[in-house]
């Protein structure tokens, strides 16, 4: 699907798996990568503790798509 601009009318409607479908479609990303993508969140305490010093717990955050900007350059 080409893309002329960032304007993804109704994406806030869609449900986070067809969110990440979509922008999978859009930019041709391969199930490997996808997956990859659904996965962030899960940070082990045996990872996080090799990440950063005193680790007492993890957070997950929310990764999110900023839509609708116009960059000229």
């Amino acid at each position: 699907m080409p893309v002329d601009n960032s304007r993804l009318k109704g994406f806030y409607k869609l449900s986070v798996k067809e969110r990440r479908d979509m922008i999978a479609e859009l930019a041709g990303l391969d199930q490997v990568a996808v997956d990859a993508l659904a996965a962030m969140g899960e940070l082990s305490e045996a990872a996080a503790d090799r990440i950063s010093e005193n680790v007492v717990a993890t957070l997950a955050l929310p990764a999110g798509v900023a839509t609708n900007f116009i960059v000229e350059g």
